[in-house]
C-alpha cells in the first residue's frame, strides 16, 4: 500500500489513500533544497530527462521568481530508499488548486526523476494512481504536465498514461560513436553537400571554430550573442522575447556554470565563432546521456546565408558522439532544419490529471484547448495568418502605432 505523509498545507491531514504500487511511502517536502539529498540519491540510477536534474531545477528556481508554492513529492520504497521525486508548482487559479510541472515552456521533456528499476516495472495504471496520491497529499484539484514523452530510452513511459497529444512533438537523433557516420545516417547526401559548400563560404569571412563555453568569460560571450540574436528574431516575428526577463538571463548563466557532482553543466552552451564574432549559438539541458536543445540562434547579415545555425548543430553533434552521449534532440516544435538533421520524431503528450470533482471540468477544458492548439499548428494556412498578424503588430509597435 502507499502511505502518505501529512501535507504541508493548512488543515487536518487527509486520510491516507490506498493504491499500488505496494510499499511506497510519499512525503511532501517544502522546497527543492529540502529534497536535495534524496534527489541526488535517485540521480545515481535514474530514468529522467536532463530537465529533471537537480542542478537544472535549482538554477531555475533560484533565478526565475514566481508566485507558485514549490513542493516536492518524494516516494520511498519499503526500505526507506528514495525512488521518485516529483517537483510541482502549486497555484490558485480559477478557484482551483493546480499543481504543475516546474519550468513551464522552457522544459522540452517532463519526466520526474525515478529510479530505473521502479520506472521499468511501474504499470501505467499504477503510475496514474501514484500521481493521484501525490495530488491528494497536496490537496490539489488537478495535476498538469506538458511535453511528457510517450517513450523514453526505448521503453513506454508509464507517466504518460492517459495523456493527450501535445500541440507539438520533438525531434531527436540517436548518436553513434562516430559523428560522421551519425550524420551520414540521418542526413541526405544532398543536405550534407550543401552544408559543406556553405561552410566553405563561411570560412571566407574568417576562421571558423566551435566554442564550448565553460569559463565565466566564455559563458558571458555566448550568452551575450544569443540574447542579441534572439531579440532581433523575436522582434521580426512580432513575438515577446521570453529571454528578455532578467531572471531568465540569470538562470541560463547560473545553469551554465552549475555542474554538481557530475561535473556536467546543467545547461551547455556552444557558439560558432567566425573570426572574432559569435555568429550562432546553441544551448541545451545536459546529462550524461543526452543533450536537449533549449535554443538555437544565428546572426542576421552576411553570415546568415551560410546557415551558421545548422553548421553549429552538426559540429555539436560530432562533439556529443565523441563524448559518448546517446541522444541529441533539438527541442519541441517542427522546423525544416530539425527534420533535416534528426531522424527520430518523439511524440509528446500533455497529462492533466483531475484529483477532485472540481478538477474534472478544468481538465476537460484544458484538454480541449490543447487539442485545438495542435490542430491550428498542423494547419499551414492558419499558421501563416497568425504569422502575418504577429508581424503586422510588430511593425505597428515599432512605428509607434497602437497594436
Amino acid at each position: 500500500m502507499t502511505s502518505i505523509a501529512a501535507p504541508l498545507s493548512a488543515g487536518a491531514p487527509a486520510a491516507p489513500p490506498r493504491s499500488e504500487p505496494a510499499g511506497l511511502a510519499i512525503e511532501i517536502v517544502p522546497d527543492l533544497l529540502a529534497a536535495e539529498a534524496a534527489w541526488r540519491e535517485i540521480e545515481q540510477d535514474p530514468a529522467m530527462s536532463p530537465y529533471g536534474r537537480f542542478d537544472w531545477l535549482a538554477a531555475y528556481l533560484s533565478e526565475v521568481a514566481g508566485a507558485a508554492e514549490i513542493r516536492v513529492a518524494i516516494a520511498r520504497d519499503g526500505a526507506g530508499n528514495p525512488v521518485l521525486a516529483v517537483p510541482l508548482a502549486v497555484e490558485h487559479r480559477f478557484g482551483l488548486r493546480i499543481a504543475s510541472a516546474v519550468g513551464g515552456k522552457h522544459v522540452n521533456y517532463n519526466l520526474p526523476p525515478c529510479r530505473t528499476d521502479l520506472w521499468r516495472s511501474l504499470r501505467p495504471d499504477s503510475a496514474t494512481r501514484l500521481l493521484g496520491d501525490i495530488g491528494r497529499a497536496l490537496r490539489a484539484d488537478v495535476l498538469a504536465w506538458t511535453n511528457v514523452p510517450r517513450v523514453w530510452d526505448g521503453a513506454p513511459n508509464p507517466f504518460a498514461a492517459g495523456g493527450s497529444p501535445s500541440p507539438s512533438d520533438s525531434w531527436s537523433l540517436p548518436l553513434e560513436p562516430d559523428g560522421e557516420a551519425t550524420l551520414k545516417r540521418s542526413m541526405s547526401a544532398d543536405a550534407r553537400k550543401k552544408l559543406r559548400s556553405k561552410l566553405r563560404g563561411l570560412d571566407q569571412l574568417g576562421p571558423v571554430a566551435v566554442l564550448e563555453a565553460r569559463t565565466e568569460a566564455e559563458v558571458d560571450r555566448v550568452l551575450d550573442a544569443f540574447f542579441r540574436q534572439k531579440q532581433a528574431r523575436f522582434d521580426e516575428l512580432g513575438l515577446a522575447d521570453p529571454f528578455a526577463d532578467p531572471g531568465m538571463r540569470r538562470f541560463l548563466r547560473r545553469a551554465a556554470l552549475s555542474s554538481g557532482p557530475s561535473n556536467t553543466p546543467a545547461v551547455e552552451l556552444y557558439g560558432l565563432v567566425v573570426g572574432e564574432r559569435v555568429v550562432a549559438t546553441l544551448g541545451g539541458a545536459a546529462d550524461s546521456r543526452r543533450l536537449s536543445g533549449m535554443f538555437l540562434s544565428f546572426e542576421r547579415g552576411e553570415a546568415e546565408r551560410f546557415s551558421p545555425g545548422e553548421i553549429l548543430v552538426t559540429r555539436v553533434i560530432a562533439l556529443q558522439c565523441a563524448r559518448g552521449r546517446a541522444v541529441l534532440d533539438l527541442g519541441v516544435g517542427d522546423a525544416r532544419y530539425k527534420r533535416s538533421i534528426c531522424d527520430r520524431p518523439e511524440p509528446l503528450v500533455d497529462v492533466v490529471l483531475p484529483v477532485t470533482r472540481r478538477g474534472r471540468l478544468y481538465a476537460a477544458g484544458r484538454r480541449a484547448a490543447t487539442d485545438l492548439k495542435r490542430r491550428v499548428k498542423a494547419t499551414p494556412r492558419a499558421m501563416a495568418v497568425i504569422g502575418r498578424l504577429r508581424r503586422a503588430g510588430a511593425l505597428l509597435r515599432r512605428s509607434g502605432g497602437a497594436a
